[in-house]
């Protein structure tokens, strides 16, 4: 099987910029919860500013938007369907 035969098999979720502090902190809330015995709803509220503080700087930082959050540009969020469009356009010709 080639590897684009195999291109109708995997589940992804769609990537933003900064999106790597999403997945690290997902990890701190629950570290911080049962190590720490933070309560869940106050780890919860302290990452989500960390991971909205790091996808707006990334946001920035790629030219999506200006230093105040006005969007520049809009930012397409590409996910699996988009990939299989692509492929099949290609295919195709």
């Amino acid at each position: 099987m080639g590897i684009l035969n195999q291109s109708e098999w995997p589940v992804d979720v769609p990537r933003t910029p900064g999106q790597y502090m999403l997945e690290r902190s997902l990890s701190d809330i629950w570290n911080t919860a049962v190590y720490d015995g933070t309560p869940t709803g106050i780890a919860v509220d302290k990452y989500t500013i960390v991971i909205d503080r790091e996808i707006r700087r990334k946001m920035i930082e790629f030219g999506f938007l200006d230093n105040d959050g006005t969007p520049i540009e809009p930012y397409n969020i590409r996910d699996i369907d988009w990939v299989r469009q692509m492929i099949e356009e290609a295919r195709n010709g």
